[in-house]
């Protein structure tokens, strides 16, 4: 689990500074539901990272937040998306396999790790 204060002005001037991270928070009317954020690499992939907010979870919100990010344009060099979840968290695992992201397996930090091959590349390799 993570514990602890989290960097978050670092993390902040990280995303800021760099050409490959986008971070959003999402809101619904003027309340915010999340954070979905996601690092793209030179290899094609992207990882994502996806907090809902505590009072707003078990509502759809995290399943909309991972759907709407796979047609970002931001994205649009990106053929698969990837996520790393704590495996004691259940309904992030969840919600994930929801939107079609497939389990890669467990690793030795017992992270699941998912992957998500994104559609408009599915297409174009017809």
């Amino acid at each position: 689990m993570v514990s602890g204060k989290l960097p978050l002005k670092r993390w902040y001037k990280f995303v800021n500074k760099s050409s490959n991270c986008y971070a959003w928070i999402v809101y619904e009317q003027e309340i915010p539901v999340g954070q979905i954020s996601v690092e793209i690499y030179p290899d094609h992939t992207a990882s994502v990272s996806l907090l809902t907010n505590p009072s707003l979870r078990n509502r759809g919100y995290g399943k909309r937040m991972l759907e709407l990010l796979q047609n970002r344009k931001e994205l649009d060099a990106v053929q698969i998306i990837t996520a790393g979840i704590e495996v004691e968290n259940i309904a992030s695992i969840r919600c994930f396999k929801k939107v079609g992201f497939a389990d890669e397996g467990i690793d030795s930090d017992n992270i699941m790790n998912l992957s998500i091959l994104l559609h408009n590349h599915e297409e174009s390799t017809e």
